[in-house]
């Protein structure tokens, strides 16, 4: 999940029948976004909407055999046996009678709500909550009219952790520089990855190499020195 990724508007979905097009080399094809990493998102509903809300789109994979016969309205009745078609979770909507998930499809505009599909929300319908994943997008390649790419690029969040001898991060101190909210493999078949709150700093590790499922968390406050096994340690988010 590295590279370069170009725009939908340059290189469009033509697969809609099950067909697999050749793929494109064409000097017409625009960069949208340059990707250096990934997350895996909790297998948890309420954690996915928490965090669609704070980063924006995930991607997820789903039984999509229910969707066949969709045209619109809110999907409550979903197969759950097999995944097999990746979308995109959007959006979610939690103020009706039925809470429900806005999940764009790549079926084109004709098929159910132009292009969109709402399922309801808590029941893992469609086995929605099995691999939710995102990119992280350190800028845009593309400016929009009239605006800078500066302008436009997602904020790059880093870590910068310092690591000490004392219990007070003055002596023996080394300093890394982590990329928040990326997936870090370690050695043993285990992974990490930091988080930015409000205020705080998350460090969580993983018994497995993608971050996913239940992470052991430690919280420490953004920018203040904790005490952290035999001395202390600093982590202070950036946002460039």
């Amino acid at each position: 999940m590295y590279g370069i990724v170009f725009t939908e508007k340059s290189y469009p979905y033509t697969s809609g029948n099950g067909d697999v097009a050749e793929c494109l080399n064409s000097s017409k094809l625009v960069p949208g976004a340059q990707i250096d990493g990934y997350v895996m998102i909790p297998s948890n509903e309420t954690v996915m909407a928490a965090w669609l809300a704070e980063n924006g789109p995930i991607a997820i994979a789903v039984d999509a055999s229910s969707f066949m016969s969709y045209q619109s309205g809110v999907l409550t009745s979903c197969a759950g046996d097999a995944l097999n078609h990746g979308v995109l979770l959007v959006g979610y909507n939690k103020t009706g009678g039925v809470p429900y998930w806005v999940i764009k499809n790549s079926w084109g505009e004709d098929w159910g709500e132009k292009g969109y599909v709402r399922v309801v929300m808590g029941r893992n319908a469609c086995l929605l909550k099995e691999e939710p994943s995102s990119a992280h997008v350190p800028r845009s390649l593309t400016p929009g009219p009239g605006t800078e790419s500066e302008e436009r690029a997602p904020k790059r969040v880093t870590v910068e952790q310092m690591m000490c001898t004392d219990m007070y991060c003055r002596e023996g101190c080394k300093k890394s520089l982590l990329t928040a909210n990326v997936c870090y493999k370690n050695g043993g078949g285990g992974s990490s990855m930091t988080k930015c709150g409000p205020q705080k700093v998350l460090m969580c590790s993983y018994s497995n190499p993608h971050c996913f499922g239940p992470g052991l968390c430690l919280e420490t406050p953004d920018g203040k020195c904790a005490p952290y096994f035999l001395g202390s340690i600093m982590n202070t988010c950036q946002y460039t």
